[in-house]
């Protein structure tokens, strides 16, 4: 059963107690730790943030891949892309068989010497032309990766792609039948369904279509849904994304603060996380104990109105997740838990990530 935790190099940046860096990474709750980002550069895979190689100092790279000295079964794995990315690199890197072909050996060279398993693929999102391409391209990593590994003895690196939650988007995007054999896992993002690029509340990630009653025209919008668009592949391929974090509105009229009530804008940025329309869960709890309501699944204050995931709801998502036989979970990302559990009432470290973490394995 997969833990696939994503690691975001930027979050080191934050205020505080809010700082995220490698050595807050618990590495016994993850199977698989997905370092974001890389970036694409002319073809090239190149570190984003200015620590993430060591010149003097360790860098950001070896601090993560460190981990697997404390946890020996532990995978990391460069992530390349996100949505801040575009697609113009990508697309420029897909163009011929020698693009694709520069880009596949040199990552092969880069990912060995950064001590890194694998390569997980967030382009967010191939249109066009550039759909058959990504097929091609990802037939061709794999068959470079298998030889690499049959040649050097050290084990094949992993490949695996993070894919949108609804079905337009994925249709548009990939041939799924095609590369599915040649992937690791696919990663499902299921959430953001809703947030401040809506003019109505949504849950930022709906289990059912009755938790997003409001919104009847956009019912394929929830996590069960989104799972069903999977059935053409091998359940245990699929990793069902869970978050640590909730999207949050500015109501329009405080008194009509339902699902689907009219909103006016993100809410304010939070005092760590600093980007309007987003908080993590830790600034959410610390909301709810300075007098915030809780209204499953969303929280109500004033003009202020949140879509998140507790403890309860993710326990319960992984029950969806167990029964239909997924090969796991993956979260975005480590650093929106309460991982120094100075925040939460419990004062336990990485609550979220422990539920998910014991729930996977119980019977």
């Amino acid at each position: 059963f997969k833990r696939v935790c994503y690691y975001t190099n930027w979050a080191q940046y934050r205020p505080g107690d809010g700082a995220y860096k490698p050595e807050n990474i618990d590495p016994s709750l993850c199977t698989h730790i997905m370092y974001a980002f890389g970036k694409l550069v002319d073809g090239q895979l190149l570190p984003f943030e200015w620590n993430d190689e060591t010149s003097g100092s360790k860098g950001m790279f070896e601090r993560v891949t460190d981990l697997k000295k404390v946890n020996k079964d532990l995978k990391v794995i460069l992530s390349v892309g996100g949505w801040n990315a575009g697609t113009a690199e990508m697309t420029k890197m897909l163009a011929t068989p020698q693009n694709r072909k520069a880009f596949i050996e040199q990552s092969i060279k880069y990912l060995r010497k950064w001590n890194f398993d694998g390569l997980d693929m967030d382009f967010e999102y191939p249109r066009g032309g550039d759909k058959q391409k990504m097929t091609a391209l990802i037939q061709e990593i794999r068959d470079a990766y298998t030889k690499e590994s049959q040649s050097s003895g050290k084990p094949a690196m992993h490949l695996s792609i993070a894919i949108p939650a609804s079905k337009e988007n994925i249709d548009n995007a990939y041939e799924l039948h095609k590369i599915k054999n040649n992937l690791d896992f696919i990663g499902i993002m299921s959430y953001d369904y809703h947030g401040a690029w809506d003019r109505v509340t949504g849950h930022n990630s709906p289990l059912n279509a009755k938790d997003n009653l409001a919104l009847v025209m956009q019912q394929e919008f929830c996590q069960c849904v989104a799972r069903r668009f999977m059935r053409t592949l091998e359940p245990s391929k699929i990793v069902v994304g869970m978050a640590l974090y909730g999207r949050c509105f500015t109501l329009a009229d405080p008194k009509n603060n339902g699902l689907g009530a009219p909103v006016t804008g993100p809410c304010p940025a939070g005092t760590y996380t600093r980007e309007g329309g987003i908080l993590s869960y830790y600034e959410v709890k610390f909301k709810l104990s300075n007098g915030m309501m809780l209204q499953s699944p969303y929280l109500v204050s004033g003009n202020v109105w949140v879509g998140y995931d507790d403890q309860k709801s993710l326990a319960k998502k992984l029950e969806s997740v167990k029964s239909k036989n997924y090969g796991g979970w993956m979260v975005w990302d480590l650093s929106f838990d309460d991982f120094s559990g100075k925040f939460c009432d419990s004062k336990t470290k990485y609550p979220l990530l422990s539920t998910l973490n014991s729930k996977a394995v119980a019977k």
